[in-house]
Order: structure tokens, then sequence, then C-alpha cells
């Protein structure tokens, strides 16, 4: 099994940004696997996010990909309308959908690209779901989405 991304949707007030969410604290989950963050990662450059790892939250540029990061209400408008375009360009697409996540290089010859294959629709649907908790922490102070790296 590929490794995932993990965005969760949490109540601040339940679960300050420092701490693990327990059963039940999630009010909405869903995945996206890792060579797609890769496909995808210049545009997520964009977005304003918070470190919560580090002694003090920060404020960085981007997911961090192998901890986590909050999307607060400060990052979800542009975070949604990143995923939104990718998702329509993507619904767009044949129903698997192949796309180069890299390089694979060999000493002595050219580097031939690595091409990872997904079902648009599950693609698509993990897409409207983060879509959809960014709408819901737009619209609620204390909602933020807590994304965990590989």
């Amino acid at each position: 099994m590929p490794p995932f991304h993990e965005f969760i949707l949490l109540d601040s007030n339940d679960v300050p940004y420092r701490k693990h969410p327990q059963p039940g604290q999630e009010l909405a989950r869903a995945q996206l696997d890792d060579d797609f963050i890769h496909f995808i990662l210049d545009s997520l450059t964009w977005v304003e996010t918070i470190n919560p790892a580090g002694h003090k939250l920060k404020r960085t540029r981007g997911l961090n990909l192998y901890g986590p990061s909050v999307l607060d209400i400060k990052s979800a408008d542009l975070f949604e309308n990143i995923l939104k375009s990718w998702a329509g360009l993507f619904r767009l697409g044949p129903a698997e959908i192949s796309l180069r996540v890299g390089w694979q290089l060999t000493k002595g010859e050219a580097g031939k690209p690595l091409i990872e294959s997904f079902h648009r629709d599950s693609l698509v649907a993990a897409l409207d779901t983060i879509s959809s908790m960014c709408e819901k922490v737009k619209s609620n102070k204390g909602l933020y989405i807590l994304h965990l790296g590989i």
C-alpha cells in the first residue's frame, strides 16, 4: 500500500493544534496518495499553513510532507480553490489517470519518467471531500484541518 497523507477536520475546542485526535473527535477525514501530493506540490506551496510540531506555532508555506500541518481559516480559501481547480481538471480526464510523478535515474543512462495511475472518481471524490472541509473551516472559526504527512 502506498504512503498516504491524511486530512482530518477537527474542532480546536476539542483538539488543540498540538494534540493528536482521539477516536470520535474527527468531524471528517480524507486521504491523498503521496505521489499525487508530489504531483501538485508546487501549487500547495502557495498556501500558508501552521507547523504545530515545533517549539512555537510557526506559520510556513505548503504542507509538511513528513509531519503535521494545520490549515486554518487563513489558509482554507486558497487551499479549497487549489483543490477545486485540480478536481475540475481531473474530472475531464479518463477513468484511469496516468501522471508523471518523478524520474527514475540509472547511472550512465537517461532518466525515465515514473508514471503512476489513479482512479479518476476516487481522486476527485477525495479532493471534493477536502474542499468541503475547507468550506466548513471558512464558516466556523473554531474548525481546522490537520494534515498528517507520511
